[in-house]
């Protein structure tokens, strides 16, 4: 599937592309783990502070600046499957989420704007799903929302299925490990709930920690189906 010269390009199912993220990420499980433990810092510090002023703020903070460990995984796995595996220096990233700022923040606005709509809102959403595939790694020289948009269009069908377990993989991760998380805080070693009962509305640190663990797998997902389009 991957051999020395890069990845085999060819057409794939859903599942295969589940399959191929998996490879990928397992391939270089040590590099993607350097590359995104400072977005992790990050994550925490900011959870840290919205929590200090109210949980929920910290649990959407985290989650939010969570999603920055996208970026370096990124091209770790693009690496892979060109064929030149190496360590991602942290100012190629820095230069990655520079990159991607501009057409985020374009697209961002529309989310904003559509908000009223729900369809509209979906439709900007699924739009959106190969930013940082064009902005870190095709880098055009210009109209890269053009280009972020063009292969939405060309490859509708992928980006739904790419939304859909993108949003299923990290549902169960967050469910996963705050259930995890329960068990041996609670029953393991007998703390009772010091973060209130998660089940019953109340915000929970292991929401952040299953959202951060699986971002690494969210960003191969993205990545296989844009090599689909």
């Amino acid at each position: 599937m991957i051999g020395e010269a890069g990845l085999v390009m060819r057409r794939r199912s859903s599942t295969e592309l589940l399959d191929l993220a998996a490879v990928l990420l397992r391939r270089d499980a040590r590099r993607v783990i350097v590359s995104v433990w400072p977005s992790w810092i990050l994550a925490s510090v900011a959870a840290a502070l919205g929590w200090w002023v109210e949980p929920w703020l910290g649990v959407l903070a985290g989650v939010f600046v969570g999603r920055l460990a996208q970026l370096p995984t990124l091209l770790v796995v693009s690496d892979r499957a060109a064929g030149r595996p190496h360590a991602v220096p942290f100012r190629r990233t820095l230069a990655g989420w520079r990159a991607t700022v501009p057409t985020t923040l374009y697209y961002g606005i529309g989310l904003l704007f559509a908000a009223v709509i729900p369809p509209l809102l979906v439709y900007v959403w699924g739009r959106m799903l190969f930013i940082p595939e064009v902005t870190a790694i095709e880098r055009p020289e210009s109209g890269a929302a053009d280009r972020v948009s063009a292969l939405a269009a060309a490859g509708t069908e992928e980006v739904a299925a790419a939304r859909f377990w993108q949003v299923a993989v990290e549902a169960w991760a967050i469910v996963s490990v705050t259930a995890m998380g329960n068990l041996v805080v609670t029953d393991l070693l007998g703390l009772g709930q010091p973060f209130g009962n998660a089940w019953g509305g109340d915000a929970s640190p292991f929401f952040i920690l299953g959202s951060l663990v699986v971002q690494p797998m969210l960003s191969a997902i993205r990545f296989c189906f844009y090599l689909n389009v």
